[in-house]
């Protein structure tokens, strides 16, 4: 069984990195390279276990994800739970300009925080933490963008 406190420690030790579009490293991530490299470090994300063309887009993606691809590839390794269930080392799915396109990762609850690599400019761009990964409590705003919570399947 996986350890969610593990899944946790391991999301945290990205705190700060640089956001970067498509980064998966310590050099720059974005917000599915930071899920990318926590939960692959408990699951094998083998190409052969994704729908078809699936896995390649998640290596290859716009600015502007295709939210119907990453829900295809998500429910091979995860199952939606209510919002209202949400534990630590659970995906949170959010919504931006009304999309589900964001995602991160659920470090406690009571209330509800998260850690996400946050790269959005624009409007939100006086937000804490723009351009790094950063870890908060899911105030209104980021609350009503949430579209699903994710449970890694064996959690």
């Amino acid at each position: 069984m996986i350890d969610r406190d593990a899944i946790v420690a391991r999301a945290r030790t990205f705190k700060d990195i640089p956001y970067q579009h498509q980064g998966r490293t310590r050099n720059g991530l974005d917000c599915l390279g930071l899920c990318w490299v926590t939960y692959s470090k408990f699951v094998a994300f083998e190409e052969q276990e994704f729908p078809e063309g699936s896995f390649s887009y998640f290596h290859n993606y716009a600015r502007d994800p295709d939210p119907e691809r990453m829900g295809v590839g998500f429910e091979r390794f995860f199952y939606t739970v209510p919002k209202d269930e949400a534990l630590p080392g659970d995906m949170i799915w959010l919504k931006i300009m009304g999309q589900p396109k964001h995602m991160g990762i659920v470090t406690a609850g009571e209330p509800l925080r998260m850690i996400h690599a946050y790269g959005q400019l624009g409007r939100h761009s006086r937000d804490r933490g723009v351009g790094r990964v950063v870890e908060h409590d899911l105030d209104p705003k980021w609350d009503r963008r949430v579209h699903r919570i994710l449970r890694l399947k064996g959690l």
